[in-house]
């Protein structure tokens, strides 16, 4: 069979074409998610010593009530 190898290549690289189509697809789906509207953070400090920061993103399209009384708290 002269034809068959030639053809399994091609589906391989079909395959592998559709694979990464695919992959692109999820990644781009996954960015559309709720919007974030507020970008609120923590400082923190263990014995004094600044230990690092904690930054939450608030949704405030998706829970405009809970976002503005979060907000409200960390101001």
């Amino acid at each position: 069979m002269p034809g068959y190898l030639p053809r399994t290549k091609m589906a391989r690289g079909l395959l592998g074409a559709v694979a990464v189509l695919a992959l692109l697809a999820v990644a781009l789906a996954a960015k559309k998610g709720p919007k974030v509207t507020n970008r609120v953070f923590f400082d923190i400090e263990i014995d004094g010593a600044p230990a690092g920061r904690i930054t939450f993103d608030l949704f405030g399209k998706t829970v405009p009530k809970t976002v503005e009384n979060f907000r409200a708290l960390c101001t």
